[in-house]
């Protein structure tokens, strides 16, 4: 259906924005309610900064002891805690670069680049840590007349997020600049109303810990089981045989470093098969989202062990499914061997960045830990092709070995998942019950008791 706006062209001066997806209509709403009721703008509350120029530092994530926040640690996490797995960089390339900021517990982050407009709050678990060029950061917050958990959780909301999308710009890829951050208007209900939000977003962090410490719990079993007590490093030197070289037919070095090597004996020690015995793989399709009724992800829909499929569908008739309880697999660019489960009642469309996994003779959930665990990460990176846009094959992923242990261990392990999952599901009702909750205190506010919310 069509739709258009109105505007005096003094007011696309006044904001300096001529194009038209910044005056749709649920937008100029949005900016409508914000108008009628109190509101201030976000950079009166804190101060917004970002990092500017600095070295490349990815070959110094080896050696790194402070979490490097990117965007990819912002999108699927409204809190961040310690127990994601960041980019960390050293404290002395921080110091030798001064345009690197950082932001401490408490503040607040939000994406730039890529996937922008998504905040997140630095939970008080997590130690200082410094911004990419890919984020944003809120800090010197003034805790008198916000609270921050409820500023994520504005932020995060459907007339939070709507402004941040709105005030993207684009050159070669969309991005927030910190002016047109800065403006965005935050209505501010009285600190007891967003105590009461904010302790809701405190539930849906306490249940994903709660959910995490399961996750880790399984992991343990599975580690210990392989006898694993330390991490394999990497190593700056090495030798292997050419007769190596021509077995495998590959002369890059990496292939042969030793703790992939280690990765292969701690798999393969004890009793395995290979993943292509137990498992029906299959390559997903590429389709382009789209109004329809089948539900589909990509490599972006899998986060903390599960496929997230809110309001994705596409209309195709070339399809891959992952039907309930099927692991999937990211094999290219930067996210291979990014895996998760679909939980979901549903079939899943997947796309072509992702591998189907059904298994025939173990549970999903184990080979979920399986797949997670630092030692099969490794035989995804080993076998990784191509130098642009790495990709790894299904004949690979075939061969790799899958360790069996013993019976009651996978039980186990399959059954801390299975809660796991089940507190995943409740901690998102809680950030979906604080997000509602936000847009129904704006509606009340400017239309009273009767008002109703509206579907922005």
């Amino acid at each position: 259906m069509a739709v258009w706006s109105e505007i005096n062209y003094s007011k696309s001066v006044s904001v300096g924005r001529i194009d038209a997806e910044y005056y749709q209509p649920e937008i100029m709403a949005i900016e409508e309610h914000l108008n009628e009721i109190d509101s201030i703008p976000l950079g009166e509350l804190g101060k917004i900064i970002c990092s500017a120029f600095y070295p490349a530092a990815v070959d110094l994530y080896e050696e790194g002891n402070v979490p490097f926040l990117r965007c990819v640690d912002i999108i699927n996490h409204p809190v961040i805690t310690k127990e994601q797995k960041f980019a960390q960089i050293p404290i002395d390339f921080i110091k030798n670069n001064k345009s690197i900021r950082c932001l401490n517990p408490g503040d607040i982050i939000i994406s730039k680049v890529g996937t922008p407009c998504f905040t997140s709050l630095l939970d008080e678990s997590m130690p200082s840590s410094a911004l990419s060029r890919t984020v944003l950061g809120l800090k010197n917050i003034d805790t008198t007349i916000v609270d921050p958990r409820y500023l994520v959780v504005f932020l995060r909301s459907t007339i939070g997020f709507n402004q941040l999308m709105r005030e993207r710009e684009l050159t070669i890829q969309y991005q927030l600049t910190l002016e047109r951050t800065r403006n965005i208007k935050v209505f501010l209900p009285p600190m007891t109303e967003q105590k009461t939000i904010g302790d809701i977003l405190t539930s849906y962090s306490k249940k994903l810990h709660e959910s995490n410490d399961l996750f880790t719990e399984a992991e343990g079993i599975f580690y210990n089981n392989l006898n694993i007590k330390t991490n394999n490093k990497h190593q700056l030197f090495y030798q292997n045989s050419f007769q190596d070289v021509v077995r495998n037919n590959r002369i890059d070095a990496e292939f042969y470093q030793p703790k992939y090597l280690k990765s292969i004996q701690y798999l393969t020690k004890n009793k395995y098969e290979k993943l292509g015995d137990i498992a029906y793989l299959r390559k997903g399709h590429q389709s382009r989202e789209s109004e329809g009724d089948t539900l589909y992800a990509s490599i972006k829909d899998v986060e903390n062990y599960l496929v997230d499929t809110i309001d994705k569908t596409i209309t195709t008739e070339r399809t891959v499914f992952a039907e309930p309880n099927d692991v999937v697999l990211a094999i290219t660019g930067a996210t291979i061997g990014k895996t998760g489960v679909n939980a979901t009642q549903n079939k899943i469309a997947i796309s072509g960045d992702l591998v189907l996994i059904r298994s025939k003779k173990i549970p999903s959930y184990y080979l979920l830990v399986v797949f997670y665990s630092k030692i099969f990460q490794s035989l995804c990176q080993r076998y990784t092709t191509g130098a642009t846009n790495g990709h790894l094959s299904i004949s690979e992923i075939n061969n790799f070995p899958i360790p069996i242990i013993d019976e009651d261990s996978i039980n186990l392990i399959s059954s801390k998942i299975n809660k796991a999952i089940l507190l995943r599901e409740e901690s998102n009702k809680h950030l979906e019950k604080a997000k509602d909750s936000v847009e129904k205190i704006i509606y009340q506010t400017r239309y009273g008791n009767a008002g109703t919310r509206r579907n922005n």
